[in-house]
């Protein structure tokens, strides 16, 4: 957090403007970049608590960081087999597992299915 018990004082002002120590201009770009970060954490904090935004685990962001499939880390995170997801998506375990593999990308709609399957976001499974 930013010192802002210190006063900035102009070194000089006219109606259209102000001068300031540069010490001082940087201090008002850091305290308006902590109040962007406040609002950001503050409207995201809203969004989760009211459904509109998943946050989403560290440990499942750094697999999927790492390499995995998204569909891969998601399901497992659910405790599902694969074979479960492609119920649930109604699609054939073979399609999910070649997606989860990384040898077929998954259309549109059935990326849509395992989105739908595991309770998230298509955001969610998008590379």
């Amino acid at each position: 957090m930013i010192d802002v018990s210190t006063a900035i004082t102009p070194l000089a002002t006219t109606v259209d403007s102000v001068t300031l120590r540069r010490a001082d201009y940087e201090k008002l770009l850091e305290v308006w970049a902590d109040a962007a970060d406040l609002a950001d954490h503050q409207q995201i904090a809203g969004d989760t608590t009211a459904g509109r935004r998943t946050a989403v685990p560290w440990e499942l962001a750094s697999r999927i960081l790492d390499g995995d499939h998204p569909v891969r880390v998601w399901r497992e995170h659910r405790g599902l087999s694969v074979c479960e997801l492609a119920r649930l998506a109604n699609m054939t375990h073979g399609y999910v597992s070649d997606i989860e593999r990384h040898r077929k990308k998954g259309s549109l709609a059935a990326m849509q299915k395992l989105a739908k399957a595991l309770n998230i976001t298509i955001d969610g499974l998008l590379e």
